[in-house]
């Protein structure tokens, strides 16, 4: 059985690596859905909405499909417009805490399985000025990613403390998806490593 990541995000990807997991990324085409406030189950309609659309055109493949949201004060934060709006987004974050919320929906069609699970973790920012805010910008590319950051790229220039899986602000709550695998009769696809392995390689 083939494992498809649905998804063509490069994080996840590298995520997924790191366990060992043999895969293949498959775009979705999928529109996720994001008014702009935030609702508990909008990661999870996204989530199954990708893996859904991939495991139909792929029945006999295992598909993970996931979405991460920043929940701020009652608003989901998406991606930056622009480098401004990047720069303005980080500095509203600043000195304050939010939560980063992961959905994760693994799906395959010919064995009528579908599991769906979640993770989040509360981030607190320091509290920094428009000169460090545009520095990290510089830094990163911050267009591409909810909330203006990735916590793996310079993290300690804008990020004071996590509470809850590092993974899962990353993109994939890594625990949750391996023990979902062993609990779904899928732990082959993931490949023992030696100790002498870097497990972040």
């Amino acid at each position: 059985m083939r494992f498809i990541l649905a998804s063509e995000s490069p994080r996840r990807a590298l995520q997924l690596k790191s366990i060992g997991v043999d895969f293949s990324a498959q775009a979705s085409g999928v529109e996720e859905q994001n008014d702009g406030f935030y609702k508990p189950n909008i990661p999870f309609i996204n989530a199954i909405a990708k893996a859904e659309a991939v495991a139909e055109k792929n029945p006999d493949a295992l598909v993970l499909g996931a979405d991460t949201v920043i929940e701020f004060e009652g608003e989901i934060l998406g991606k930056p417009k622009s480098m401004d709006d990047a720069v303005n987004m980080l500095l509203k974050l600043s000195g304050k805490s939010h939560i980063a919320v992961s959905a994760v929906c693994l799906k395959n069609i010919s064995n009528s399985m579908s599991c769906v699970f979640g993770d989040e973790t509360k981030v607190v920012f320091r509290n920094f000025n428009r000169e460090t805010a545009m520095k990290y910008a510089r830094l990163t590319n911050p267009l591409d990613k909810a909330g203006s950051y990735a916590i793996q790229e310079h993290g300690d220039m804008i990020v004071e403390s996590i509470d809850g899986s590092l993974e899962n602000v990353i993109g994939l709550p890594l625990e949750k998806v391996k023990e979902s695998l062993y609990a779904l009769g899928f732990g082959n696809f993931i490949r023992k490593r030696s100790p002498s392995e870097n497990w972040r390689s």
